[in-house]
């Protein structure tokens, strides 16, 4: 009896059938049997498993970082903090109940005004704001130089070099009625600082 003989075998739903290589092989899909029921890979199939291959091997590397970095950060004995080029700080700006117009014009640590915050060492995140779509954000005793942002409303946004006095300026903008003109507005933010 041939094992690949499914002629009196009742019609099964999809999720039941068998679907090991040499079923698949014995329907057309992907090669021939041989008579010892051996596989032989043809033409196109050989590519595609070569594509296949070669896509589990990419993903396997790809994946390897991050798995890295996961099982690092259950374990922190080799979590490498504050370490060059490690981020240093960051911080979600969303505002009060009353929105970012409201940020005083003086430096606050206002939990209310962050959606979340994060600094590797030093005090708590600190803003002002400084005009209409302008905010300075400090991180206190955390050495950071570099620091990168962006609008979470799909915003354009831009920072300035660290300030002398240890904060980054932001500036979070929307596209004017006129192209190319943009303009200045208190909309939520994201920034990432690293030295």
């Amino acid at each position: 009896m041939n094992p690949n003989d499914h002629s009196d075998t009742p019609a099964r739903p999809y999720w039941q059938q068998e679907r090991s290589p040499s079923t698949l092989l014995s329907k057309g899909v992907g090669g021939t049997t041989t008579s010892k029921g051996e596989m032989e890979m043809g033409g196109k199939a050989k590519g595609i498993w070569s594509a296949n291959a070669f896509a589990l091997a990419a993903l396997f590397f790809a994946l390897g970082g991050s798995a890295l970095a996961v099982n690092a950060a259950s374990k922190p004995s080799y979590v490498v903090k504050c370490g060059p080029g490690s981020i240093e700080a960051s911080a979600i700006v969303v505002g009060d109940v009353n929105g970012l117009a409201n940020t005083p014009d003086s430096y606050t640590s206002d939990k209310a005004i962050f959606q979340k915050t994060y600094t590797c060492r030093g005090g708590p995140v600190q803003i002002k704001r400084d005009g209409v779509g302008v905010f300075d954000v400090r991180f206190p005793g955390n050495p950071a130089t570099t620091a990168v942002v962006s609008g979470l409303a799909e915003t354009p946004s831009s920072v300035t070099p660290r300030q002398p006095d240890g904060s980054f300026r932001v500036s979070v903008f929307v596209t004017g009625t006129d192209a190319g003109v943009l303009l200045r507005r208190d909309l939520p933010f994201s920034i990432v600082a690293f030295s």
